[in-house]
């Protein structure tokens, strides 16, 4: 019975470890058009620490990793992300191509300097602590303990017969 529930206990703490890892990842890189004046751009939104606004009048679009294809209103096109081939897409689309991240609008996701915004900051990350740490913790636990009652003791029950 104790092994079963250090099993348990390091299932719940393995699991709980790879789903936050996840959410420390950078955001992709992305397509903007601006179809307003006809221009195209790459556009990354940031990472865990950064996030970088689209400026008014774009819009992004999702580029499929695997492929490389970009679907939007106008057309589609095929980027290669690795050689950083945004400038053909938007050749591809027929617009202007715009070198950079237009992403120019930076707000930190963590406030820095001074009391108030330090205590800020601290009840931001408990609050990220509970939301992501806490009560995946709780959720899983409470439907291990239900499949436990559910399916050990009517096992149980069964072999008692």
């Amino acid at each position: 019975m104790k092994n079963r529930w250090i099993i348990f206990i390091a299932t719940i703490i393995t699991i709980t470890i790879f789903v936050n890892i996840g959410y420390s990842v950078p955001a992709p890189q992305r397509l903007a058009l601006n179809h307003e004046t006809k221009e195209c751009a790459m556009y990354w939104a940031g990472d865990e620490f950064t996030y970088y606004e689209l400026p008014r009048g774009w819009k992004s679009y999702y580029i499929n990793y695997t492929s490389g294809f970009v679907e939007t209103e106008i057309g589609n096109c095929s980027i290669n992300p690795r050689t950083n081939g945004f400038e053909e897409c938007c050749n591809q689309l027929g617009y202007t191509f715009v070198s950079g991240n237009i992403g120019e609008t930076t707000k930190e996701k963590l406030p820095t300097g001074g009391l108030g915004e330090a205590l800020l900051g601290w009840i931001v990350i408990g609050g990220l602590v509970f939301l992501f740490i806490i009560v995946p913790i709780i959720v899983i636990s409470l439907i291990t303990i239900i499949i436990y009652f559910v399916i050990v003791r009517k096992g149980k029950k069964g072999k008692k017969k």
